[in-house]
């Protein structure tokens, strides 16, 4: 959330969303990000490719593109054994639909960063909180006068974001980074991306007696509750939750 916050955006819950988990995700080794990204597809169904990308060499919170506007996130991607970069452009939306009046605002952001990055591939990554592909979205972006054939643009969920870090918790190599997943996990939970797991970890003990209220429920931890435990009911949250967001 430091980002919102820095930034002037915690009005707009949508900005804060995007803050809090890209911040996260920030703070973990560059192929998590890279990985969960190429969770991504086409409208085709096609899933992306970039084994290639390993570093992450460059991250902005709501640069200014001129002629453009301001996309929520882009990232630059390179690889260590070859000179392959790409610019992603990561458009999120939390219960909102497109904005940009008449020109598509997908379609305008492709278009500037293509005209304005050369040298650098392209790509756009609409992540939304639909459950499904929203083909009208879609279908609008890639009929746009503003985009040429081959425009490359991806569509993420946030349920798919939530699955990826279920799948990724037992990867990552230290007990720091598993608490910043443990963290992301349990605040998309509390928006309302839940995915269901039995997640194979070592069960960890939340503080004795911690009561946590939110818009869904209230939550008395009670002593002996594990992670296990508290990824397989309904609104319960371990410890490492974000405060902020929960009255």
């Amino acid at each position: 959330m430091l980002q919102a916050d820095i930034l002037g955006k915690l009005s707009v819950p949508e900005d804060v969303l995007t803050s809090s988990c890209f911040g996260l995700l920030r703070l973990l080794p560059d192929k998590f990000l890279i990985k969960l990204l190429a969770r991504s597809r086409l409208y085709s169904g096609s899933k992306l490719n970039w084994h290639v990308f390993d570093i992450i060499d460059d991250f902005e919170f709501w640069p200014w593109v001129h002629g453009a506007g301001i996309p929520d996130v882009v990232t630059t991607l390179k690889s260590s054994s070859n000179s392959i970069a790409a610019k992603i452009i990561i458009e999120v939306k939390h219960g909102a639909g497109k904005s940009g009046g008449n020109e598509d605002q997908l379609a305008r952001y492709y278009s500037a960063f293509v005209n304005q990055n050369n040298g650098f591939q392209v790509a756009l990554v609409y992540l939304t909180h639909h459950r499904d592909l929203p083909k009208d979205d879609l279908e609008a972006t890639l009929e746009s006068p503003l985009l040429t054939d081959g425009a490359v643009i991806y569509w993420l969920s946030w349920y798919t974001v939530a699955q990826s870090i279920c799948e990724q918790l037992n990867e990552l190599d230290t007990s720091t980074d598993r608490r910043i997943l443990s963290t992301l996990h349990d605040y998309l939970s509390l928006k309302g991306y839940k995915r269901f797991n039995k997640l194979d970890i070592e069960p960890w003990e939340p503080a004795i007696g911690t009561v946590y209220r939110h818009h869904y429920a209230l939550v008395d931890y009670n002593f002996g509750l594990s992670l296990h435990q508290c990824f397989s009911r309904n609104y319960t949250y371990s410890a490492f939750s974000l405060l902020s967001n929960l009255y």
